[in-house]
């Protein structure tokens, strides 16, 4: 095991939740855990490392070990909070969030197509975990005959999540603008200091063991990470609508649990997390949700195409208001008010040609559902 002495009940509590999230999100990442121990508990060896402030390695001296141990607060029982870490095997380097490893030949989809990098900002986003960068990510070789074997693809470091990091420039940046945003600079210039960032005016650290994380200045389409990302920038509200699924379909009581992982000395600090949590679950929800039609698993039943609708099953929009427009190939669309949609398909004969594998589609069928604001959202086809 490695383990990482934290800021006490902050960067660990957020460490360990994220993991969580991210490993139940379908991501490679380490086993995190938090551990206390007490003074005594500490050995130097000859592999004890320190590193100072200009991130410079040399063997750690006993001097060194108490500086660090007296920026940190023990508890009230005199244990130190920190974070075990398995440590993983055959680490070959990093990985990027665009092009591809020339040294791995299964690696032949530029990163910044994936769907799961570009989907990424929208899990980031929930969590602020704003310091996603190539730094941060990490691949192992993992054999499996001799010298062969295939690459695992890990996520690293979510200790500066749920507003935990000290970043440059203040924590009130985070998750609202790039360490240096050209257009948010440059709106400063024109307006000779007058324009004031929303966040500026209205950041706010609720407490000390979490940082700044909040929902009341959070706008899901607008989270920007640290440094901009070449997947994140990529990303369309397919991938966004990918990651919003991912996210809404953690549950109020999946989300408790969550932030009890965290164990947080005070209960006012559980229930803050998990309250932020599931505001910025929704508040994602209510946008990405309603940029495209979340329609799923269609089913053709004689005439008669059945489908769900995410939005509706988990109680984004009002199962009364919601409407749904059926189009089939060139014909009038049809508006219904429920989840089918009726297409008289029986000797309807085809427009499109056969395909490469000699398939002629028998229609073309394009749902769509209706938004908040009265208008039309992206159809399925």
């Amino acid at each position: 095991n490695r383990y990482y002495v934290k800021l006490i009940e902050r960067n660990a509590p957020a460490e360990r939740i994220s993991t969580l999230v991210l490993h139940a999100a379908g991501y490679n990442v380490p086993f995190n855990s938090i551990a206390h121990f007490r003074r005594e508990d500490l050995r130097r060896t000859d592999k004890s490392v320190y590193v100072d402030a200009i991130g410079k390695r040399r063997p750690m001296t006993p001097a060194d070990l108490e500086e660090v141990l007296q920026k940190l607060k023990p508890a009230a029982d005199g244990r130190y909070q920190g974070l075990a870490s398995h440590v993983l095997a055959g680490y070959i380097g990093k990985f990027k969030y665009d092009g591809t490893r020339k040294d791995d030949p299964n690696d032949i989809i530029p990163h910044e197509l994936r769907r799961e990098l570009r989907g990424l900002r929208v899990i980031a986003s929930w969590i602020n975990h704003a310091d996603t960068g190539d730094k941060n990510t990490a691949d192992f070789f993992v054999p499996t005959n001799g010298e062969r074997g295939y690459l695992k693809h890990y996520l690293l470091d979510f200790g500066s999540t749920l507003g935990s990091g000290d970043f440059t420039n203040g924590p009130y940046r985070v998750g609202h603008e790039y360490l240096f945003d050209g257009a948010a600079m440059s709106r400063t210039f024109i307006s000779f200091g007058a324009w004031r960032r929303p966040w500026e005016a209205g950041g706010r650290i609720h407490h000390p063991e979490v940082g700044y994380f909040d929902a009341a200045l959070f706008a899901p389409e607008r989270w920007k990470p640290n440094y901009p990302n070449l997947a994140f920038v990529r990303m369309d509200d397919a991938d966004a609508y990918w990651g919003a699924k991912i996210v809404t379909a953690f549950s109020d009581d999946t989300i408790q649990k969550l932030a009890e992982a965290g164990e947080y000395s005070r209960p006012e600090v559980t229930r803050y997390v998990a309250a932020t949590l599931k505001q910025r679950r929704d508040l994602i929800a209510r946008y990405w949700l309603d940029r495209v039609s979340p329609l799923e698993e269609f089913t053709l039943s004689g005439d008669q195409i059945r489908f769900r609708d995410l939005a509706r099953e988990r109680g984004y929009v009002e199962a009364a208001a919601r409407q749904y427009q059926c189009r089939v190939d060139g014909s009038a669309p049809q508006t219904i008010p429920g989840p089918a949609c009726t297409v008289a398909l029986s000797g309807m004969p085809s427009s499109s040609p056969p395909d490469r594998f000699g398939r002629v589609p028998l229609a073309r069928v394009m749902i769509r559902a209706n938004r908040r604001d009265g208008g039309w959202a992206e159809p399925v086809e």
